[in-house]
């Protein structure tokens, strides 16, 4: 279920964000051709309107990798072991993985 949650996030983020982007060239366009030619807007507004633009459509996505994180950080700061095996599906590559990093401690 989670990994389907992960699947929306992502892919309603690369959907809205060149969207947000795609309309504000669009206005930008139309403002400049509807205005005068002394106010045109300068390449710094532009990019600041595209900067806010990604920054809205990431949030969501950037929240989730968070809460994510937060799932599968044990209270040490260690990712648990029984977290990674879910997360990958390798139960007998972690275990391998898991005795050899304390057999060098």
């Amino acid at each position: 279920m989670e990994e389907l949650a992960v699947i929306l996030i992502v892919f309603t983020t690369l959907v809205l964000m060149p969207t947000a982007i795609f309309r504000g060239i669009k206005s930008l366009r139309e403002s400049k051709s509807s205005s005068s030619e002394g106010s045109a807007m300068r390449r710094s507004d532009l990019q600041a309107m595209i900067d806010d633009a990604v920054i809205e459509a990431t949030a969501p996505l950037a929240a989730r990798i968070d809460e994510l994180e937060r799932e599968l950080l044990m209270g040490d700061g260690r990712i648990s072991p029984e977290a990674m095996a879910e997360a990958f599906d390798h139960d007998d590559d972690l275990q391998t993985a898991t005795s050899r990093s304390r057999d060098l401690a």
